[in-house]
C-alpha cells in the first residue's frame, strides 16, 4: 500500500460511492476491461507514491466515466 492511511480510506469511500452511483450503467467488455486496467495502474502508482502518475490515471479514469455516462463513443470505437 501508499502507506498513507487516509488515502487509502479516502480511495475506498469514493470506491464504493462511485460504484454505487454508476452501477448501473452497462459497460460493453472493452469499456469495462480498460476501465479496469485504469484503476489498476492508480493503485499502482499510489502504492510507488508516483504523484504525476496518479494524477494522470485519475484523470484518464475521470474522463472515460464521464465519456461513458454521456453515451461518447471511445477513440477504438471511432475508427
Amino acid at each position: 500500500m501508499s502507506g498513507n492511511d487516509l488515502l487509502v480510506e479516502v480511495y475506498d469511500y469514493l470506491g464504493t460511492a462511485l460504484s454505487s452511483s454508476l452501477g448501473g450503467l452497462p459497460w460493453d467488455a472493452v469499456g469495462a476491461e480498460e476501465h479496469s486496467d485504469l484503476h489498476r495502474r492508480l493503485v499502482d502508482a499510489i502504492e510507488a507514491r508516483d504523484e504525476s502518475g496518479a494524477r494522470a490515471t485519475a484523470a484518464a479514469i475521470v474522463r472515460l466515466t464521464r465519456d461513458h455516462e454521456a453515451g461518447a463513443p471511445r477513440a477504438a470505437e471511432e475508427e
